[in-house]
């Protein structure tokens, strides 16, 4: 294999354990937010609803806590996973991501992306990234990194 685009902890476990090399990163590129999806036919659902905003809520707290805690993480994850123990501790460094606001900077920046791969050709056509935006968990979400920032 000549090239792969991949994300870690492939790229940790690729640069440790098959003497690869990066040859070029997102940097400049992409802005590196990942994004929580679900249908809207889920989002209408009161049940699924509920869970869902129990699930962000507490996939926040994790975020959170991975990230102050990344020795730790990484242990878990290596015995969970089967890991290399040092590819996990490298991989943590670079995919631990805390949760943030969905600013209008933010979706500006996401859809300068999404533009750039309709330029591209990579998607097809032209959309408004803002329209693909639910705001409903905004409060719980900014509500814990207020508290969680005090504690």
């Amino acid at each position: 294999m000549d090239a792969w685009t991949i994300w870690d902890p492939y790229t940790s476990q690729a640069l440790q354990q098959a003497d690869a090399r990066v040859l070029v990163n997102g940097t400049g590129l992409s802005n590196g937010y990942g994004f929580n999806v679900a249908s809207r036919a889920s989002l209408a659902d009161a049940g699924k609803n509920s869970a869902m905003q129990d699930y962000v809520l507490r996939l926040a707290k994790a975020s959170v806590w991975a990230a102050g805690h990344l020795s730790t993480w990484a242990s878990v994850w290596s015995q969970q996973t089967g890991l290399a123990s040092a590819v996990a501790q490298a991989a943590v460094v670079n995919t631990t991501r805390r949760p943030v606001a969905l600013t209008s900077a933010l979706i500006t920046s996401e859809q300068g992306l999404a533009d750039s791969f309709v330029t591209a050709k990579v998607l097809p056509t032209e959309f408004t990234f803002a329209d693909f935006v639910d705001h409903r968990y905004d409060s719980e979400i900014t509500a814990y990194l207020k508290n969680e920032g005090n504690s």
